[in-house]
Parts: C-alpha cells; sequence; structure tokens
C-alpha cells in the first residue's frame, strides 16, 4: 500500500446491516494500489460483506480520528436508521472484531463471490468430514481401550481366584499334614508308655519309673525302697569274683532295647533317646558296695550292705547324682587335683565344674599378673582400666585407652592421620601386615568393636572435616594394603 497502510471500510453485513469495524488485521487488495471508493469484500462467518474504503491514512491515530469524524458527519443517517422499522438496517459499530478470512475486490465481483463461496463451502465441508472422522476413530479408539479394560479386569478377577484357590488347597495340606503328625506322636507315646510300663514291671515293686519320661526326673532307684533279702545278699568266691543280680541285668538289656527301637522311629523323639541313654549309663555305673571284711576261708558267705540311703541313685533328666567313686586308672595332669590317686568322680556335672572353676582360677591370676603394669589399649576389664585411669574410646564398646595417645590423637591434622594413628594404639605394624580390615580370604583382621570405636571417635572429634565412616574405612584399607606391600617388598628383598 506504500505509505498508506491504513483505510477506514464501510461494510454492509449480507441481510443489509451496517457495520463499522476498526481491524488490526491488514486486508489484502491484489496489486493495483486502492482508492478512496474502491468496492471490497469479505468472507466473516460464513456470510459475504461488501463494503467501501471511505478514506486512507498512514497510522491508525488519523484513521481512527476519521472514523469518528465520518460518524459524527452523518447524524441523519444514524437517526433514519434508528427510526426505521427494519432492524437489519442498524449501523453497529465494534472494535477489535477478529475476521477469519479477507477477499478483495475492485468492482462488483459477482463471479469472484461465487468462486470465493464455493471454495469456502468445500473448505467447511472438508473441515466438518474430517471432525466426523475423527470423532469416528475416537469412538473406535474408546471401545478398544474399554475392551482392553475389561479383559485386563478378568484377567486380574482369574489371577485373584486361582490365588485364593491355592490358598485354600495350601491349608488343607497343612492341616492334613498336621493331623499325621499328631497322630504319630500320639502312636509314639502310647508305645513309649507301654515299654515303660514293661520296664517297670521287671524291675519289681521297689523300683519305679514314670511314665512321662520328657517331664519331671525320676529316681530308678527309689530312696524308700527297701532292699530284700535276696538282694542284698551277694556272694563271693575265694578268687574275689562277684554276681551281679539278673534284675540289673534284665534292667539294661531291656532299656538297650527300648533305646534301639526309639531310635528306629521317624521322626526320633530325642529328648527321649538322650533320657533312657542317662539312665542306661546310671545303671551300668551303679555297682554293689565292696565287702566290709575279707572273706577268710574258701566257703561262700553272705556280704553286709551299708544303708541303703548311702547307694548312689541314678536320676532321669541329667540331676546330680551321690557322689560315687570307682576304681580307674591313674588320671592325666591338671585334671581335679583335689582328688585322691586312682579315683575319679563318676558325677560328670561335678567334674565340669570342678574344671570350670580351675579355669576361671587360672584367669584370675593372669589378671593379678597384668595389674602389675600398664595394660596395652584395647578390650580389657573396666576394672583394670579405671585402675590405670584409662579412656573408654566410645562410651559402651569397653574399648580403653591411655589419656595422652587421645589427646595425640586429636591433635592430628586430618582424620585420616588420626584413624591411622588410632589403629597403630592397638596393633603394631608387624601384626597389621598381615591382616585385612574385613577379614577377606581368611586373613586376619582387626577386632570389629576396635574398628567400630576408631570410626566413632573420628566422627565425633574430626567434625571439621565432616569425615564419613566409609572415607575412614578407606582411609584404614590403604594403610593396611601399604604395610603388606612394604613387608612384601622387604621380604623380597631379603631373598634375593
Amino acid at each position: 500500500m506504500g505509505k498508506l497502510n491504513f483505510s477506514v471500510v464501510a461494510w454492509n453485513t449480507a441481510n443489509g446491516q451496517q457495520l463499522e469495524a476498526i481491524a488490526v488485521k491488514k486486508l489484502a487488495v491484489g496489486s493495483d494500489d486502492p482508492v478512496v471508493g474502491t468496492h471490497v469484500q469479505m468472507q466473516y462467518n460464513s456470510q459475504i460483506w461488501k463494503g467501501q474504503i471511505m478514506s486512507l491514512h498512514e497510522n491508525m491515530k488519523s484513521a481512527k480520528s476519521a472514523l469518528e469524524n465520518e460518524l459524527e458527519d452523518s447524524p441523519g443517517v444514524r437517526t433514519e436508521n434508528d427510526n426505521s422499522d427494519n432492524e437489519g438496517n442498524k449501523r453497529k459499530r465494534t472494535k477489535n472484531t477478529r475476521f477469519e478470512e479477507y477477499d478483495v475486490s475492485h468492482g462488483d465481483g459477482d463471479a469472484q463471490d461465487g468462486e470465493t463461496v464455493n471454495k469456502k463451502q468445500k473448505t467447511n465441508s472438508g473441515k466438518e468430514n474430517q471432525k466426523e472422522k475423527s470423532k469416528t476413530q475416537d469412538g473406535k479408539t474408546l471401545k478398544k481401550k474399554q475392551k482392553t479394560n475389561s479383559g485386563k479386569e478378568n484377567k486380574k478377577q482369574e489371577t485373584i481366584s486361582e490365588d485364593a484357590a491355592e490358598k485354600e488347597r495350601k491349608k488343607i495340606e497343612r492341616e492334613r499334614a498336621r493331623e499325621a503328625k499328631e497322630k504319630e506322636r500320639k502312636a509314639l507315646a502310647e508305645r513309649n508308655n507301654q515299654i515303660l510300663n514293661q520296664m517297670v514291671s521287671m524291675v519289681g515293686n521297689g523300683e519305679s519309673f514314670n511314665s512321662d519320661v520328657v517331664g519331671d526326673c525320676v529316681a530308678i532307684i527309689s530312696d524308700d525302697s527297701q532292699t530284700t533279702e535276696s538282694q542284698a545278699q551277694i556272694t563271693e568266691t575265694p578268687k574275689g569274683t562277684r554276681r551281679q543280680p539278673e534284675t540289673e541285668n534284665s534292667t539294661e538289656m531291656q532299656l538297650q532295647r527300648t533305646i534301639t527301637e526309639l531310635q528306629n522311629v521317624v521322626p526320633r523323639p530325642e529328648i527321649t533317646i538322650t533320657q533312657l541313654q542317662r539312665t542306661l549309663q546310671s545303671l551300668q555305673h551303679t555297682v554293689t558296695p565292696n565287702l566290709l571284711t575279707p572273706p577268710s576261708s574258701a566257703e561262700t558267705r553272705p556280704l553286709q550292705m551299708k544303708n541303703v540311703a548311702a547307694r548312689p541313685i541314678a536320676i532321669v533328666g541329667g540331676k546330680c547324682p551321690r557322689k560315687s567313686l570307682i576304681p580307674v586308672a591313674p588320671r592325666t595332669p591338671g585334671d581335679m587335683s583335689d582328688l585322691s590317686d586312682g579315683e575319679v568322680e563318676s558325677c560328670h556335672s561335678c567334674t565340669r565344674l570342678k574344671l570350670k572353676i580351675e579355669d576361671l582360677q587360672k584367669k584370675i591370676k593372669e589378671y593379678e599378673g597384668q595389674v602389675s603394669s600398664p595394660p596395652r589399649p584395647g578390650k580389657i576389664h573396666s576394672i583394670v582400666a579405671d585402675r590405670y585411669k584409662m579412656v573408654e574410646l566410645t562410651p559402651g564398646s569397653q574399648v580403653f585407652i591411655h589419656q595422652h595417645l587421645l589427646q595425640q590423637a586429636i591433635t592430628k591434622p586430618t582424620f585420616k592421620n588420626a584413624a591411622s594413628f588410632l589403629l597403630n594404639c592397638f596393633y603394631s605394624n608387624d601384626e597389621l601386615a598381615g591382616m585385612n580390615l574385613t577379614g577377606a580370604n581368611s586373613k586376619p583382621h582387626p577386632d570389629k568393636d576396635i574398628i567400630e570405636s576408631i570410626i566413632g571417635f573420628v566422627v565425633r572429634e574430626m567434625a571439621k572435616d565432616s569425615p564419613s565412616p566409609s572415607a575412614i574405612k578407606f582411609a584404614l584399607r590403604n594403610k593396611l594394603t601399604a604395610l603388606q606391600s612394604r613387608k612384601s617388598k622387604i621380604e623380597t628383598a631379603t631373598s634375593l
């Protein structure tokens, strides 16, 4: 358009309604420059508007002022239009109207109007067809999604039902297995009771067993039982041989058979077998006391026995029986030094307790030897640590160190130096040369409590460096690697 870039156009709508519009969009007018009075056309909302250029301007401000003047100069037209009965001839004014497309011509342009309308109709029909196709495709896609979702829900329901059936089946199997085990346990208990009843009948009236072997411990030979004259009489030959009562032999044989039968049962009642084995051992260790007076002739005579209460009693369940000394071979040095030569206690619990007491006494002597000189830093007893004013490296770790070593560790410039120094306080370089931090490949390693105490101390005291436990472990691992490398070099140089 040259310098005349703005124009005032008077538009008439398709139904005869007049309109003045200030359009912010540009109009295409073809190759010729527009002049005042040129007729133009445009399509707006499927309607063809015809208009005429009233004036041309260089800027928007002059165009607006010309529009105001044009409206003020034609009051008669506006009044006439206002008084008219035809509502379609009313003149309206809008601002910033949005136009979809513009079609500008320099004459009546009837043929061009027809072609433009046809093109627009075709375009609109094509758009409507595309919209319908897109709607159809959207409907198909929605149906597919619905089918897919329904299929997934059906699969989920089937999976849930299968899981429930599997759980129910496993539950039934567990109940059946539990019932089978219960039946087997009852049958085994009944069989044990029968065997024990047979044993009771074989032992006699004076000796009784409790049917519940797993329960409280019961003495095989009762203290209150009175020894009959037939049991108290033991004959001895001139050579010193003796004969044990037949009741004891039969009882031991019956116990041995019971243990064999119970060991073949599946599952094995371990407690019952252990109890019966102890009973058998007690019977085997129970011996008849020696004669009060040695035989003076070859004649066989009855032996006088001590009081029945002084006889050793075999107990089921691990309780300590009465002391009974029997002749055995001389013991090894260091075992039960308080016993006389050639005698040993038949009570295994007493023997074990005496050995434990001896070990504790040895440890006490070792501790007494340690307190003569300051102990080495490490895991020591708190009493010894308090005596030498040692400090716990980390509270609750039982790892103690001397106060002056702790002060030296605090003065180290970096957390790596502090961790390395503390490790050397507990172990020498020779000890550390063959270690790794975790004990991998079956190698020795520093005590885990000592390592954790070092890490806790460094994190607490070296907070300015913000060290992490992994960084401290990495520094300790590098120290061990360096010591190992140095040791290998020394060994290589020595071998050459």
